[in-house]
């Protein structure tokens, strides 16, 4: 059974209750509009597709309402770039897969490792991807500042002790809870229903007994 949940397409048993498949994520430009500033999307992912150009409108539109990317900056074409990731799903999930020469290798899947994967294919840098292991998520912005890792990408808290130690880009994943509930059908308002709280014959007393009084 399918149907399109909050976070997109999800996938039920037919028989109990549990999600067995469906993941979906809308990557968004801001961008600027007569009306204002909007969220565009112009990326969104799923676990059968990946990432993908989001069809609609993928256009980004650059500083200066431009949609041509800007040249004045670094490039990181032929960089060589150490990333540590840290193991959590869905975010980065750690498996082990067999490769042509019969041999099991480790390989990461996820949101994380598909969005480096399709960063790299855009920005042409040589990723060393790194898993990050007994570790806590205090410590990491020493392995930056050490030089360890060039980048690390994972679910961190930005905070103000750690904003005075290393950089945090914006955020690249924006979680949220909400309620979903069953439609109920519009509600006709009866204007007497303050009279139902007495019965007829009470109401007519209470009238009688005002107008006696």
């Amino acid at each position: 059974m399918i149907f399109l949940g909050v976070s997109g397409p999800v996938q039920f048993s037919s028989n109990v209750t549990d999600r067995i498949n469906g993941c979906y994520y809308i990557a968004k430009n801001y961008q600027y509009y007569s009306n204002g500033l909007n969220f565009v999307p112009i990326l969104r992912y799923s676990d059968h597709d990946g990432w993908e150009e989001y069809s609609e409108t993928r256009a980004i539109v650059w500083p200066g309402n431009s949609l041509i990317s800007p040249t004045g900056h670094a490039q990181l074409a032929g960089v060589k770039l150490r990333i540590g990731v840290i193991e959590s799903d869905p975010f980065t999930i750690v498996t082990t897969v067999m490769n042509e020469f019969g041999q099991n290798i480790t390989k990461f899947i996820g949101y994380i490792p598909d969005l480096i994967d399709h960063l790299q294919k855009k920005m042409k840098f040589i990723a060393n991807i790194e898993l990050i292991s007994n570790r806590t998520y205090s410590s990491l912005g020493e392995l930056i500042e050490n030089g360890v890792y060039d980048i690390i990408v994972g679910d961190v808290t930005v905070t103000a002790v750690r904003r005075e130690k290393v950089g945090f880009s914006q955020a690249i994943f924006e979680n949220s809870l909400r309620i979903v509930m069953r439609k109920t059908p519009d509600v006709q308002i009866d204007p007497l229903a303050f009279l139902k709280p007495f019965t007829l014959s009470l109401w007519l007393l209470i009238l009688g007994t005002t107008i006696m009084t």
